[in-house]
């Protein structure tokens, strides 16, 4: 049988070259400035409070931007007049983690690593409840991602991933005695070229 893939969901990812010890030191020089931080998907560890002032991390901005365009381009977008982003930073010590949530008010969303390591805690995307009950009720022979209810990324240093806002994902504990950074992002829109 032929088979077409409609409605498929998108996520991207690639490994960029920043800086991440000049990275590293903003995300903890933020943490200093303001300990008590934000509450969102945290369980245990530290979020900053979002910031759009990329006056000391403009390589930064510039790289994600160029990933954002690069994900229109590839959905077949016009290419946006303006990119709004948001970012947070996230500090997981170890046996912190992030809950299950999706990122309300954008249309794209992503996560770059800082400071990483193969106990970190990997970020995993799971299928709508619909979706994932339609096909978790038939039995899997080979696991595909046409049937495949979660997907899973290892974070790497210098890992970016962006994703639709919509999805539903959340980060597994930290299982090693160093910090997991990451700076995530969301994306909106102000006005599109014809």
């Amino acid at each position: 049988m032929k088979v077409s893939s409609w409605f498929a969901t998108p996520i991207w990812y690639d490994v960029l070259d920043l800086d991440n010890t000049h990275l590293e030191k903003f995300c903890y020089n933020m943490r200093e400035k303001d300990s008590e931080g934000a509450h969102k998907s945290n369980l245990g560890g530290w979020q900053s409070k979002d910031f759009a002032d990329y006056s000391k991390i403009r390589n930064f901005e510039y790289k994600i931007k160029e990933c954002f365009y690069s994900c229109f381009e590839q959905m077949g977008y016009h290419k946006p007049n303006d990119i709004i982003m948001n970012c947070w930073i996230n500090i997981n010590k170890k046996g912190d983690r992030n809950k299950p949530h999706v990122h309300s008010h954008s249309v794209y969303s992503g996560v770059y690593y800082v400071k990483t390591n193969d106990k970190s805690g990997n970020i995993i995307f799971e299928r709508n409840q619909l979706d994932a009950f339609l096909i978790g009720a038939v039995p899997v022979k080979t696991p595909t991602e046409l049937n495949s209810c979660k997907v899973c990324h290892k974070p790497v240093n210098g890992k970016v991933v962006i994703f639709p806002s919509q999805i539903s994902h959340y980060v597994e504990p930290n299982e090693s005695d160093e910090d997991r950074i990451s700076i995530a992002f969301n994306c909106s829109i102000y006005g599109w070229k014809p």
